[in-house]
């Protein structure tokens, strides 16, 4: 099994690279891998049910956070090109006491 993508809930249950079934018991040197088989499926379906609650909660929030982030980001670029135009060409140019 692919380590990167999702762990869906109708994937089998491995335990230190064997699949397992129903009354096995899992002991690993990985704690939460550790239990009886039907703990371990209890323990999946409970992940996906909160992933399939929260999902719709997360989504849009991280979306305001980043236009959030993309909107201080351009006032930012709008601040500097405007100061970047007032700004005299050589800001050097008036000496005090000399005048042009």
């Amino acid at each position: 099994m692919d380590e990167r993508r999702a762990v869906r809930p109708s994937d089998p249950i491995i335990c230190d690279g064997e699949v397992m079934g129903p009354g096995d018991t899992c002991i690993s040197t990985d704690a939460s891998n550790n239990g009886s088989y039907e703990e371990l499926v209890r323990k999946r379906r409970e992940g996906a049910a909160s992933s399939a609650r929260n999902g719709p909660t997360v989504a849009p929030v991280g979306g305001l956070v980043a236009a959030g982030g993309a909107v201080l980001l351009l006032a930012q670029i709008a601040r500097r090109l405007a100061t970047r135009a007032n700004a005299p060409a050589d800001a050097d140019w008036w000496i005090e006491g000399e005048r042009p």
